[in-house]
């Protein structure tokens, strides 16, 4: 199952699925006497510090960057699916999940992989 299914399919956001996320989108993680990430514009930053992309909403927010257009639907009914899709005015990435995080997660993993097969 790839990330975004799994993501999707998930219950619960966890650091794993967070730091497999941040790997997704070009961070680098490496083992010194601490765990630490290297962010694609070069900044080391602490393990332990790193977003939760899939565990708090504000992280994600910060990670995916605020400039975007987002629809955001937090479905009603016996499933509490979230939904998200992002630029919604011209039938963008849409993402599911059973958190806002996660479904920010996915609708945003999602948008990455159709920008880079579009590019």
């Amino acid at each position: 199952m790839d990330l975004i299914a799994r993501i999707e399919a998930t219950l619960e956001g966890s650091r794993s699925l967070s730091d497999e996320c941040l790997l997704a989108v070009g961070w680098e993680k490496r083992l010194h006497d601490i765990a630490e990430f290297i962010r694609p514009d070069g900044v080391i930053v602490n393990a332990l510090a790193a977003p939760h992309v899939t565990g708090n909403l504000q992280d994600t927010l910060d990670w995916m960057g605020a400039d975007d257009d987002w629809l955001f639907i937090n479905k009603s009914g016996d499933t509490r699916q979230v939904h998200v899709t992002m630029h919604p005015d011209t039938g963008g990435a849409e993402g599911w999940g059973n958190t806002s995080a996660l479904a920010f997660c996915a609708a945003s993993l999602r948008a990455l992989k159709e920008e880079k097969s579009d590019g």
